[in-house]
């Protein structure tokens, strides 16, 4: 039976099961970071986090509130702007956004 299969299948073979063990190793995506707990007042963070993001050098692109406890801040930065000239794949890399939530 082993002899009905092309060389090839075997290594293959291998290589697949060794690829799947090493996804479930692997660390989860983490889309978000968190990167700070501040107490206060929500429309002052808001304020607070632009003014430390243009501080930081990214510039202000847009910003929107997809509901009422959120607020999200749009920034990139002349790296990122690079990198899209040079690759234009990278287009959805160029507007970073920054999320302030309200948790009551």
């Amino acid at each position: 039976m082993l002899r009905r299969y092309p060389r090839i299948f075997w290594p293959l073979l291998i290589w697949f099961l060794a690829s799947i063990g090493a996804a479930y190793g692997a660390d989860p995506l983490r889309p978000y970071v968190l990167s700070s707990h501040t107490r206060g007042d929500f429309i002052k963070t808001i304020i607070e986090v632009k003014e430390a993001l243009v501080a930081g050098g990214f510039e202000l692109a847009g910003e929107y509130t997809p509901y009422a406890d959120a607020h999200i801040i749009v920034v990139t930065n002349e790296y990122l702007k690079k990198q899209v000239q040079y690759d234009g794949n990278l287009a959805f890399a160029l507007g970073q956004r920054v999320s302030v939530t309200r948790l009551n």
